[in-house]
């Protein structure tokens, strides 16, 4: 599978003090595409016999998006929170996180 993204993401960083708030928003499109198309033929190791592997979306479209927001306390910590989508008419999927980095 050959998955290639086209897109613009938008991100500014403002000081408050010590800490800093970073905004983050993308939008895009995504395009996946699968080698040998929807159908592809395969055999298990040491079984003779082939079957034939049907996939359900061969090719297709999706738009991209997503937004996040990173609170940075001071250079050895901070707290992310992220949300990623991906969307076409027959397919959605959806994705957060939250995270705390802290190195030590």
């Amino acid at each position: 599978m050959l998955r290639s993204e086209l897109g613009l993401q938008v991100r500014l960083c403002r000081s408050i003090g010590k800490k800093a708030i970073i905004p983050s928003a993308k939008i895009g499109e995504v395009r996946e595409t699968r080698f040998q198309g929807k159908k592809m033929h395969a055999r298990l190791v040491d079984v003779p016999n082939n079957y034939t592997v049907v996939g359900s979306y061969p090719d297709r479209s999706l738009l991209g998006m997503g937004a996040s927001l990173t609170m940075v306390f001071n250079e050895s910590a901070h707290v992310s929170l992220t949300y990623d989508g991906l969307y076409s008419h027959e397919y959605k999927s959806n994705a957060g996180n939250l995270a705390l980095d802290v190195q030590f």
